[in-house]
């Protein structure tokens, strides 16, 4: 770890530690958690959230977690990021469970990680707008 790491990150990667050796790095405002150089949890304000697809949200909403991160933005607008759900406080209870959880998450994003981003669409004045071309200015 090169920076001073919340006691939950550092609670969690030495829960792992049986598991797999998790990196514990600076995410945002709080800490991510990688493996073999892939993300597969944050920890956000004491919180851990996992990521997830519609498949892993499903069984952590089954245990009691799941509900995906929310912040809130200037102006009162609220955020969700569905990328990641938290994970139960019950898996604290158990590290074989704890180390399940974070295995998923991390297949997950293994998974995200090999799938190629879509070309996101310019925007239309991107498109349509066209710097004038500057003629040569003869003098006579």
């Amino acid at each position: 770890m090169s920076h001073a790491a919340s006691t939950v990150a550092v609670e969690l990667r030495e829960a792992l530690a049986d598991w797999a050796p998790v990196d514990v790095v600076r995410f945002f405002g709080g800490d991510g958690l990688r493996l073999d150089g892939t993300q597969f949890a944050a920890v956000i304000q004491g919180q851990v959230w996992l990521t997830v697809d519609d498949a892993l949200r499903a069984a952590l909403q089954a245990a009691g977690g799941g509900e995906p991160f929310t912040y809130g933005k200037s102006g009162g607008r609220q955020v969700t990021v569905r990328r990641f759900g938290a994970m139960p406080a019950s898996a604290w209870d158990d590290r074989q469970s704890l180390a399940q959880w974070c295995r998923l998450s991390w297949e997950v994003a293994r998974r995200a990680a090999a799938t190629p981003a879509a070309k996101l669409p310019r925007t239309a004045k991107a498109r349509t707008t066209k710097r004038p071309t500057k003629r040569p200015t003869t003098r006579a």
